[in-house]
């Protein structure tokens, strides 16, 4: 297992804690996040930005690895993200997120959604 693997399942188990200290721990300082639909964000604001937004208490949002993929340094993590609704069953929508590490720190977040309209009404909707 690589050592940007490693850095990688940190982060997520980071971010299953809500471990935002260890989260900037990972990152280098010119961290940037890249999303569909103009979501780019950049450093440390840019991921509270993107975290306070998808895993903020009651909306119901889960993500589900299936698959990690490393080369050099990158990788590539499969999945599914599992969205409650009120009114409905879950709805499961695939997910790739692509990491980019140099010196053993997290610079470039790449994110893709099956629907990413579906994903911001979402996150916009008012229970």
């Amino acid at each position: 297992m690589s050592l940007a693997l490693t850095i990688t399942q940190d982060l997520y188990h980071a971010m299953e804690q809500g471990n935002i200290g260890k989260i900037f721990s990972l990152l280098d300082q010119t961290f940037v996040i890249q999303g569909p639909i103009g979501t780019d964000r950049n450093g440390k604001e840019g991921v509270l930005d993107i975290i306070s937004s998808l895993y903020r208490q009651g909306k119901g949002i889960k993500k589900e690895i299936d698959h990690f993929i490393e080369h050099e340094n990158m990788v590539i993590v499969l999945g599914n993200i599992y969205m409650n609704q009120a009114s409905s069953a879950a709805v499961k929508m695939p997910f790739v997120d692509i990491w980019k590490l140099q010196d053993n720190k997290i610079t470039e977040l790449q994110y893709f959604y099956q629907d990413p309209p579906l994903l911001a009404r979402h996150l916009n909707h008012k229970d």
